[in-house]
């Protein structure tokens, strides 16, 4: 869309975003895909595909976190895998660290 001789792109619809991230997580915790406890968030290690899916699942969990479960913003997640107990990543505000692929 060109606006004031600009291109300016449009913002995507917010909260239809945290409605699909709200019911995928329902889903996978349906599934025992994933299950939250505290700070943590256990999941099946091969949901993450590559580095930048690993930190945009990470950053949709946070979401989640946030609206659902009432976290503070800065709250801090780490991600463990449910099978092997192995630290995955973490999440400490907008700082993301994926460890499954080092």
């Amino acid at each position: 869309m060109i606006y004031a001789n600009k291109k300016v792109q449009e913002s995507p619809n917010q909260a239809a975003q945290h409605a699909k991230i709200i019911d995928t997580m329902l889903q996978l915790q349906e599934k025992e895909f994933v299950r939250i406890e505290g700070q943590t968030v256990w999941l099946r290690s091969n949901l993450w595909k590559n580095v930048l899916l690993a930190q945009n699942w990470m950053k949709c969990a946070h979401i989640y976190c946030n609206l659902i479960l009432k976290y503070n913003k800065k709250s801090p997640l780490e991600f463990r895998d449910i099978e092997t107990d192995a630290v995955i990543g973490k999440l400490n505000g907008k700082q993301v660290k994926v460890l499954l692929f080092h």
